[in-house]
């Protein structure tokens, strides 16, 4: 990112005392815009804005209502600043630092996407300073792709315990060419991922919006959406392949929320392919993100969700069978046998009883054929002869597709 020149000159118009009542804009009604300041040079076609804003928080207040998106110390102390529409999609730079430099008095540094309708705080976009550690060492610095027609909120502000009350704030904007976003540029409108197939998720185009919850470590000025529906229980493994793509981020819900963050991983801190584990439970929706810093022509990433190896799982369908007494006349041991990942065929189930340190065969082979994945069925286990008191163990085995999958259980009976 490159770093906006800050003067020390600009501190000269803070007043020498406090005032007595809050700044003007300490909430997100009062936001005020930048002021002017220089533009530097820019490549052919491109044009941009630097502005800058100067914050004295000795006064200000924290916002009821507006999440603190860096934990709940961060954002004690807050003012706004307001990034009007405009009429095409522009990269929206805003970077805040101390006086001092320091790394301990970086500012906190909130960026909110309006709707379509105006502004909001309800989720903020993006997001970075001391408390996550901040992308730079001596400021805090967000960055967004907004689309055309949206009002952007920046909070500014101070985390408790920093002592430090004045802040420069610096805005730059550049005007992007226009080029379509792609499809699940927005998360609501997200096409639906096949589990198990690779797509090709193409990124031109992409923007920043405001249902896009800010993970700060992982931070995109653009982000594509894909979602799924897990078929089963279990831990479903994200692979993203494409240099376009610089992070990769899992939510789970209804809707992709910041409490829905599953986990996230940053091509600054992975090399090679983004990977991610995720465990879901059956029917959970699956809200894959790639973020990119460069969604320019041709960019595009190539994005699989692997389903979990099957497993199966045995246990008593009776947990207090302890003695022979406890099994019916006839001999039988209820068994419910259990699936995960992927559906298992042909299970086979035996029982065995240890005998001079190998487990013999004393029951009949029990089919309880296919069961589907994440589901459970009972079996009964006939016992061929006699019972007789010692260890036994369970034995259920199938096959997930060509794959054999086998599961085990030991217990003790006494007479």
């Amino acid at each position: 990112m490159r770093r906006l020149i800050l003067t020390a000159a600009a501190l000269l118009v803070l007043p020498a005392t406090a005032v007595a009542a809050p700044p003007a804009n300490d909430a997100p009604t009062g936001a005020t815009e930048f002021e002017a300041f220089t533009a530097g040079n820019l490549p052919a076609g491109q044009t941009a804005a630097e502005r800058q804003g100067v914050v004295d928080l000795s006064e200000a207040t924290a916002d009821a209502g507006v999440p603190r998106c860096l934990g709940p110390v961060s954002f004690a102390k807050t003012v706004w600043f307001r990034v009007p529409a405009a009429p095409v999609t522009r990269l929206v730079k805003i970077e805040a630092s101390s006086p001092s430099g320091g790394t301990g008095e970086i500012p906190d540094l909130a960026l909110f996407v309006g709707a379509a309708g105006g502004a909001q705080t309800a989720e903020a976009q993006s997001c970075d300073g001391a408390a996550v550690g901040a992308l730079s060492t001596s400021a805090a610095e967000v960055d967004a792709r907004v689309p055309a027609g949206r009002d952007v909120l920046v909070q500014v502000g101070r985390s408790g315990g920093q002592a430090e009350q004045r802040l420069i704030a610096s805005l730059r904007t550049t005007d992007l060419p226009a080029t379509a976003p792609p499809a699940g540029d927005v998360a609501t409108a997200a096409p639906a991922l096949r589990i198990g197939s690779g797509e090709g998720v193409p990124l031109t185009g992409a923007t920043l919006t405001e249902e896009d919850p800010a993970q700060p470590a992982c931070p995109a000025p653009a982000t594509v959406w894909r979602r799924a529906r897990a078929p089963a229980r279990g831990t479903y493994r994200i692979t993203v392949k494409g240099p376009a793509a610089g992070t990769l981020t899992a939510f789970v819900g209804a809707r992709p929320t910041a409490d829905g963050a599953r986990a996230c991983v940053n091509r600054a801190n992975a090399g090679g392919p983004l990977v991610l584990p995720v465990a879901l439970r059956r029917g959970a929706t699956l809200w894959t993100r790639l973020g990119t810093d460069n969604p320019a022509d041709g960019a595009s990433a190539a994005v699989v969700i692997k389903r979990p190896p099957a497993r199966l799982g045995v246990a008593l369908a009776t947990p207090r069978l302890r003695s022979l007494r406890a099994l019916t006349r006839r001999g039988q041991i209820a068994i419910r046998i259990r699936t995960e990942g992927q559906a298992v065929r042909g299970i086979r189930v035996t029982l065995g009883r240890r005998v001079r340190g190998r487990f013999r065969g004393v029951s009949r082979r029990t089919t309880a054929n296919a069961i589907a994945a994440g589901g459970s069925k009972t079996v009964r286990v006939l016992l061929r002869g006699r019972a007789r008191p010692g260890t036994y163990r369970i034995v259920a085995a199938g096959r997930a597709g060509s794959t054999p999958v086998r599961a085990t259980k030991t217990l003790r009976l006494r007479r």
